[in-house]
């Protein structure tokens, strides 16, 4: 809070969520100690949440770094795209049982998954010579991406925050811009970067930066489209400059259309990435006067 000019008065109110991620062996020091005594604190948080994860293992056996039986960051980063690494380690977090990592799974998955369709996709041989593909085209896949908004707006929810889901969202985006046509995949790879920012922020801004490069035309059409289009809807296209800043926002059409899709729409509009940070404050109500929200590492 100090460095970035912030005061503990500023969130240390009833009105703050105070949020948790810890392992589950932490469980009882922050979940029953902690919280007690939070609890006498009358002027303090009142909402606590705790996020915990259960064991990762290497290769079947507990990680040791006495024993030297780790995944050295320094070693894998330099090896391996960072991202890579990130997305998988989301992908296999252990946050409801024990998980394995496996070296050799992890390298079959970064050279027969990650490299070929995600580091070097579609939107590393864009063809400038190419259309774009209309409003109607992008609109005939909207109930694929649809259900994908539908779950990253849950699973960017306080109350039920998954970095898993976030991954297999991922994972699911990229089969999507396979399975569409050639002339769709300027448009669907930028929506790809912006709600992957959690899992691998590097490959964001690199895919928005070749597209900013050698499709703009894509990015303008993609920031005319209304977020009822994105959700799959044929209605006309609601203006996307006044982004409700609600729970969900009401398309043409009657559906309701979340707002991360508003946020993600007027990012890419004005060029520039979607930090997961402030999608996610547009995505709730503003709090009331002196609220605040907190987050703690155990």
């Amino acid at each position: 809070l100090a460095s970035s000019g912030g005061d503990i008065k500023d969130w240390w109110n009833r009105d703050t969520s105070l949020v948790q991620f810890l392992g589950f062996d932490c469980a009882y020091s922050h979940a029953v100690a902690y919280a007690s005594l939070l609890g006498l604190e009358k002027t303090g948080p009142s909402k606590l949440f705790h996020f915990t994860n259960r064991f990762l293992q290497l290769d079947g056996e507990n990680f040791s770094t006495s024993r030297g039986h780790a995944v050295w960051i320094r070693d894998i980063s330099a090896k391996y795209p960072v991202d890579a690494v990130r997305l998988y380690a989301s992908l296999y977090a252990p946050e409801d049982e024990v998980k394995d990592f496996r070296m050799a799974g992890f390298e079959k998955w970064v050279g027969e998954w990650y490299v070929p369709k995600i580091a070097h996709g579609t939107w590393t041989k864009i063809d400038t010579d190419r259309p774009v593909a209309s409003a109607n085209a992008f609109s005939d896949i909207g109930s694929g991406w649809s259900a994908l908004f539908a779950d990253w707006t849950a699973a960017t929810k306080l109350e039920n925050f998954s970095i898993v889901k976030l991954a297999e969202i991922q994972v699911r985006a990229a089969a999507l811009v396979e399975a569409a046509p050639p002339e769709q995949h300027d448009l669907l790879w930028p929506i790809y970067a912006h709600f992957g920012e959690a899992v691998h922020p590097r490959l964001s801004r690199d895919i928005m930066t070749a597209l900013r490069r050698r499709r703009p035309d894509a990015l303008e059409l993609l920031s005319k489209l209304g977020a009822s289009t994105l959700t799959g809807s044929r209605a006309s296209q609601p203006s996307i400059s006044d982004a409700p800043a609600t729970d969900t926002v009401a398309s043409a059409s009657g559906a309701a259309t979340p707002p991360s899709v508003w946020l993600t729409i007027a990012s890419i509009r004005a060029g520039r990435p979607a930090r997961s940070e402030r999608r996610f404050t547009r995505r709730r109500r503003p709090p009331s006067p002196g609220g605040a929200s907190a987050s703690t590492a155990g």
